[in-house]
C-alpha cells in the first residue's frame, strides 16, 4: 500500500510539471525597426511608423514608434490584462495583449473612445506581431471605425 500511495503521489507530481515542461516561449520582438515600404501594404492613409524601438521582458512590452505624427511610447503587459496608452488627442487606448498557444504570434486588441463634433464613438483596431522567416517583424493592422474597416501590413527590417 506505501508503494501505491508513492507511486500516486509521483504521479501526480509528474503531472503537475506537464504544462512546465510544454510551455510554449513567447517570440522576443525587441530591437531598433526600420519600416520597409517595399515589403508593405498600405492603406491609403499611412499610419505605419517609420521605426520602431522595442524592448520586451517576460511580463511586459514597450514600442516606442517614430511617425509623420512624432513620437509615440506605449508600454502593453504581457499577461493578457487591459492596459491604457495615450491615444489621439485627450483619448485613452486600452488594450489587450494575447499569445497564439505556439508563442510565435502576438496580438494587440485595443479601443479608443473618441468625440467628434459632438458625437461619442470608438476606434477599434487590431495588431498582429509576427517574425518573418527572413527575420523581419511584420504588423498586421486592422482599423474599425466611422469610414468602415481598413487593413494593411507594415514590414519592418532590423538594425
Amino acid at each position: 500500500m506505501k508503494n501505491f500511495k508513492f507511486f500516486v503521489a509521483s504521479a501526480v507530481l509528474a503531472l503537475m510539471m506537464v504544462p512546465s515542461v510544454f510551455a510554449q516561449t513567447k517570440a522576443n520582438f525587441a530591437g531598433t525597426w526600420a519600416f520597409n515600404q517595399s515589403k508593405s501594404t498600405q492603406s491609403e492613409f499611412r499610419m505605419a511608423a517609420d521605426k520602431l524601438v522595442v524592448t520586451q521582458d517576460a511580463n511586459t512590452l514597450a514600442v516606442e514608434r517614430t511617425s509623420q505624427f512624432g513620437p509615440q511610447n506605449e508600454k502593453f503587459t504581457l499577461d493578457g490584462k487591459e492596459c491604457s496608452n495615450p491615444g489621439f488627442g485627450e483619448s485613452i487606448r486600452k488594450s489587450t495583449v494575447t499569445f497564439s498557444a505556439d508563442g510565435k504570434v502576438m496580438t494587440i486588441n485595443s479601443v479608443t473612445p473618441f468625440e467628434w463634433e459632438g458625437q461619442k464613438s470608438e476606434f477599434k483596431s487590431s495588431e498582429v506581431w509576427k517574425l518573418t522567416p527572413e527575420g523581419q517583424l511584420s504588423i498586421e493592422n486592422t482599423f474599425n471605425g466611422q469610414q468602415g474597416e481598413m487593413k494593411s501590413t507594415a514590414v519592418y527590417d532590423k538594425k
